[in-house]
């Protein structure tokens, strides 16, 4: 409960809350809010309530997550929700154009490029929960991307699946 000063017409007052995620946020992950407050009508006092949402979008939640390959095979196995889907692209028939737009839309931190596959990591802020991701590019005489996810949740693989099939559409 947080108590704010009386207001008069023309000012203004502003707080901040801290919110924490105690579990791998979903897709359709949103924060809920209620404000409950006075307002002076001429000499009464009258209630007004305030509901809200924020939606809050999984690529908001999503940072890069620096490892090494070996941390990277270690996770590998204990991360058990997989999604393994082929990506039709004109644009992406290098490495380095895989990482680049992984890292620019999912935020993504390269882990290793061998040859042509690609592997990458991220975390869920506030949960730490890592999202790893393996591509073989340039399938396909250079039109087709391997991409697998894997992460600790089934919504969360499912989200990470349609994110990347955006993300490499641009």
């Amino acid at each position: 409960r947080l108590a704010i000063p009386l207001l008069h017409g023309g000012q203004s007052a502003s707080h901040a809350a801290l919110f924490s995620c105690v579990d791998v946020p979903t897709p359709q992950m949103r924060v809920a809010g209620f404000v409950s407050y006075m307002e002076d009508k001429g000499g009464a006092n009258e209630q007004r309530n305030l509901a809200f949402h924020i939606n809050l979008p999984i690529e908001d939640v999503l940072r890069p997550k620096p490892i090494s390959t070996q941390q990277f095979g270690e996770q590998w196995g204990a991360h058990g929700n997989q999604r393994k889907f082929p990506v039709a692209t004109k644009t992406i028939s290098l490495p380095q154009q895989f990482m680049d737009a992984m890292e620019k839309h999912l935020r993504l931190a390269p882990v290793q490029v061998i040859g042509q596959e690609c592997i990458m990591c991220g975390t869920v802020i506030g949960s730490g929960a890592s999202v790893l991701v393996h591509a073989k590019v340039g399938l396909n005489n250079g039109s087709t991307v391997e991409v697998t996810v894997r992460t600790r949740d089934n919504r969360m693989s499912d989200a990470l699946q349609r994110l990347t099939l955006q993300a490499l559409s641009h």
